[in-house]
């Protein structure tokens, strides 16, 4: 959040200011990166019988999706957005494979999201799982301790269901938001 909120516009006053929209889109997918990579390592935390949980090389798929899936849109706003930066009357929506290609890089930025939601619901479950094995053992521990016990375990279930309720809308919004661009730009090029 702190990155995203560096008043990096201030730097723009009289200059030129046309890179400051592929900038945005930079700054944008590595806040999106890093909120991804976040959930995936909070929820690797609280798988409480892993061994080798505090090591990165544990989430390398689920941070790997997240390195193509950011890639790929990074690829994309390069050519759509870089392209402004020598002519802003041009887009690569203008031309047929133009088209093409940028359907396939939101298609398969798509495709790595949804892989990385179903790796996450994937680690939310196994979670689930170890906390019922825990609840198992409530009824053998002491009152105190079992009350104890009993408010850790809803906070892990609480925070859970947080945590994938807010990577489901940000997926779900990232998706809608990348597939509503694509009839408008298209509609603009045929009207056009």
């Amino acid at each position: 959040m702190t990155f995203l909120n560096v008043p990096v516009e201030w730097l723009s006053l009289g200059l030129e200011w046309t890179w400051m929209l592929l900038f945005e889109d930079v700054r944008q997918g590595i806040f999106y990166s890093t909120l991804f990579c976040f959930w995936i390592i909070f929820c690797g935390e609280h798988l409480m019988d892993q061994s080798q949980r505090n090591r990165l090389s544990v989430y390398w798929w689920q941070v790997g999706l997240v390195v193509f899936g950011s890639s790929v849109l990074l690829i994309f706003d390069l050519s759509d957005r870089g392209v402004h930066l020598t002519n802003p009357f041009y887009s690569v929506w203008a031309s047929e494979i133009g088209t093409k290609v940028s359907i396939t890089f939101i298609i398969v930025a798509g495709i790595s999201v949804c892989l990385y939601f179903l790796s996450l619901c994937r680690m939310v479950h196994c979670v689930f799982r170890n906390i019922g094995g825990k609840m198992q053992q409530l009824p053998t521990m002491p009152e105190a301790r079992r009350r104890h016990y009993k408010g850790i375990i809803f906070r892990f279930k609480f925070l859970m269901l947080v945590t994938l309720t807010c990577a489901a809308m940000t997926v779900i919004f990232f998706i809608l938001n990348q597939v509503s661009i694509i009839p408008l730009i298209i509609n603009m090029d045929l009207n056009g």
